[in-house]
C-alpha cells in the first residue's frame, strides 16, 4: 500500500472516530460515525468508499464498516501521534482538547517524513 494518501487530518480524524467506535471490533454504522463526528452520513458515505478504495476497511452487506488489518494499525498508529501532539499542545497553549483537537490532527498530518515522532510510529506504513 506504498504511497497512499492516508495522511490527511480529515482521513486521521476518521481513522480515529472508527477506532474509538470500534468496540471489540464489532463494526460501525454509518450514521453512528455520522453522529460522533457531528457531519452528514453521505459525507462518511463517500469517505468510507475512500477507505475502501486504500484497503483500510470493509462493508458487510449490513452496512457496518469493519477495519481491514492494515486499516487497524494504520489507525492506532495515528491514534498514538494524535495523543502525542494532542498532549504537546496542551503543555504549550491554554485550551482545551475539544479546541485542540483540529490543530492536533493537522499536526499529525502535516509531520516532515523525517521527523523522530513521525518515524518513530510511521516507519511500518511507508507512507
Amino acid at each position: 500500500m506504498k504511497n497512499k494518501n492516508y495522511c490527511t487530518a480529515s482521513n486521521i480524524r476518521y481513522l480515529i472516530a472508527l477506532l474509538t467506535l470500534n468496540k471489540n471490533n464489532g463494526g460501525v454504522r454509518s450514521v453512528d460515525l455520522a453522529n460522533f463526528l457531528d457531519i452528514a452520513k453521505p459525507s462518511v458515505h463517500n469517505k468510507m468508499n475512500t477507505f475502501i478504495s486504500l484497503g483500510l476497511v470493509t462493508k458487510d452487506f449490513y452496512g457496518l464498516i469493519y477495519f481491514t488489518p492494515n486499516g487497524l494499525n494504520i489507525a492506532k498508529q495515528y491514534n498514538e501521534l494524535y495523543k502525542k501532539a494532542l498532549g504537546l499542545l496542551k503543555k504549550a497553549v491554554n485550551a482545551n482538547e475539544e479546541e485542540l483537537q483540529p490543530a492536533a490532527l493537522s499536526l499529525v498530518a502535516c509531520l516532515p517524513k523525517s521527523s523522530s515522532l513521525y518515524n518513530h510510529y510511521n516507519a511500518e506504513l511507508a507512507l
